[in-house]
């Protein structure tokens, strides 16, 4: 399966680097007329901050590498391969495997990124009716258009319908002013590594397996990655006394762990977890101060009976049974969503 190998970043920028300082020469001195001169070059392997060189990324290796070689041979008719095709199964990547997009959405950001469609004649031909009084609705709500900034939290209209999305998903209300919006899950997972990530002996416990996004962002930001094991015996569900193992093994060596990552459903693993596991995960994070980073992007691909249940409204409602009332306090909750953007609940 593609992807299994991981990429070694320090190799290939040193390639690319070294292929850079021997072609590259001075310009100017050939102008005029003097002998080429090797420029100076900076930014070199040894240069580069090693944080980002240390950072590696399991499904974007040599595998893959290989195989987009492949696929450019296939293009350009080269018939000495062995197959004609290649499938990529290192990413989630439903569209290269021509899973048709919901149109909605293409519909809405197509008439808000070139307004002037709704003036045409016939753009009722065109476009949906509801596409297009959502397109207006966030038109008027946004102004100079979406190529202006908005506010860092994101759009206000946008986040309290987030809002109201998680109040009505969670039974809980919830608070548009708590809410962040970014450009991915990728990005969101980035920030929230980086705040909590102070120095070199930080360290944050995260599945295994999982989606290499968070070693990479660990490694890129100077923490530790202290993994913990799921049960493959058990649905790879979590486990506590796995949980606790892994945290004292990681204080032995003098790591300051300072969040536990849970991703459900699960990525690589497809699990939901159940609603008895999470209250201990809950459980387990308030004993020991951590910050509870719930990576929830595949809630509506669900296998199997068991429903999706967020952890927000399972610590929403494990506080509720302990002291009769539903205040939120450490640890801080995140979650997202494929559909909806990130979402962070504080």
């Amino acid at each position: 399966m593609l992807g299994l190998q991981r990429v070694n970043v320090r190799a290939m920028a040193a390639l690319r680097l070294t292929a850079l300082s021997n072609s590259r020469f001075s310009p100017s001195s050939a102008r005029m007329g003097l002998p080429l001169q090797k420029r100076s070059v900076q930014l070199t392997p040894a240069s580069i901050n090693p944080k980002v060189m240390d950072a590696q990324y399991a499904v974007r290796g040599a595998l893959v590498l290989r195989a987009m070689q492949h696929e450019r041979a296939l293009a350009a008719k080269d018939h000495t391969l062995p197959f004609d095709e290649i499938i990529f199964c290192n990413i989630g990547n439903p569209h290269q495997l021509n899973q048709k997009p919901i149109t909605f959405f293409r519909q809405v950001l197509a008439l808000t990124d070139y307004p002037d469609l709704l003036k045409l004649p016939n753009v009722e031909s065109l476009f949906p009716k509801d596409a297009i009084e959502r397109a207006k609705w966030l038109l008027e709500r946004t102004p100079g258009g979406t190529g202006a900034y908005s506010e860092s939290q994101g759009l206000v209209q946008i986040r309290e319908n987030v809002s109201k999305f998680i109040s009505e998903r969670d039974g809980v209300e919830s608070n548009p002013d708590d809410i962040f919006l970014t450009d991915g899950a990728s990005q969101g997972v980035s920030v929230l590594v980086n705040c909590l990530m102070r120095n070199e002996l930080d360290g944050m416990m995260i599945p295994i397996p999982q989606y290499p996004l968070y070693t990479a962002a660990i490694s890129l930001y100077g923490g530790r990655a202290v993994g913990y094991y799921l049960k493959e015996d058990a649905s790879w569900g979590m486990d506590a006394k796995e949980l606790k193992r892994a945290l004292q093994e990681a204080k032995s060596e003098g790591t300051h762990v300072r969040a536990l990552v849970v991703i459900n459903p699960g990525n690589p693993t497809g699990q939901t977890l159940s609603e008895e596991n999470m209250r201990e995960v809950v459980k387990f994070c308030e004993e020991e101060d951590l910050v509870l980073m719930a990576d929830e992007v595949y809630q509506n691909n669900v296998y199997g009976e068991r429903p999706f249940v967020s952890f927000r409204k399972v610590r929403c409602f494990c506080y509720v049974e302990q002291w009769g009332n539903a205040v939120l306090r450490n640890p801080l909750l995140k979650t997202t969503s494929k559909a909806g953007g990130d979402r962070y609940e504080i």
